[in-house]
């Protein structure tokens, strides 16, 4: 039997998808749930999702992964991300850091200011409107010391992921729950 179906369920938890269940059935011994991850359109038929966001180093929530020698640390300025490079390998071309003939480090700072906008309009259960932007302000002060001989590497290294404090914005009652996540490469 067929006990409910299109029902959308929040998580309290961020970092956790919103659920659309299709349908729930029910035997005398048994309940199947019938579930996949839902799209905002499922759960609002009309709103606007608008915000403007400056991240701070006290925006950092969890980090994913950071070269080794590299230190977040509040920012001089107001409204931003500072990271401080001590000797960071950012190239390593055999990929063994024992070996350091063939490796590209950093030492110095790297200043970020960082903002983040987003407008979204939904009506009658469609996406009428998206707008994301980012603007970045970056003050870099780096010394590159290059052991590498007729080696060329024109890639992006990546030297911090990590996730920034949730956004809430209500529509409605509904709560949208945006989770950035900077990644900072050197190329």
């Amino acid at each position: 039997k067929n006990v409910c179906s299109n029902v959308v369920h929040f998580s309290p938890k961020p970092l956790q998808y919103t659920m659309f269940l299709f349908a729930v059935w029910i035997n005398s011994s048994n309940m199947w749930l019938q579930k996949r991850k839902a799209v905002i359109t499922e759960a609002i038929q009309k709103g606007t999702i608008s915000f403007t966001q400056t991240f701070t180093t006290d925006d950092t929530m969890r980090t994913l992964y950071k070269r080794q020698g590299l230190l977040l640390e509040k920012s001089s300025k107001p409204g931003g991300l500072f990271f401080r490079f001590d000797d960071v390998v950012v190239y390593d071309y055999d990929g063994n850091p024992t070996t350091t003939y063939d490796q590209i480090r950093a030492t110095g700072t790297l200043d970020l200011g960082l903002t983040g906008s987003f407008n979204m309009s939904i009506d009658d259960w469609e996406l009428k409107h998206l707008e994301v932007a980012t603007r970045v302000q970056e003050d870099i002060d780096l010394r590159m010391k290059i052991n590498i001989v007729g080696i060329q590497t024109n890639v992006k290294h990546e030297i911090y992921r990590g996730y920034l404090h949730p956004v809430v914005v209500f529509v409605g009652f509904v709560p949208v729950v945006f989770t950035p996540i900077l990644t900072v490469n050197l190329a």
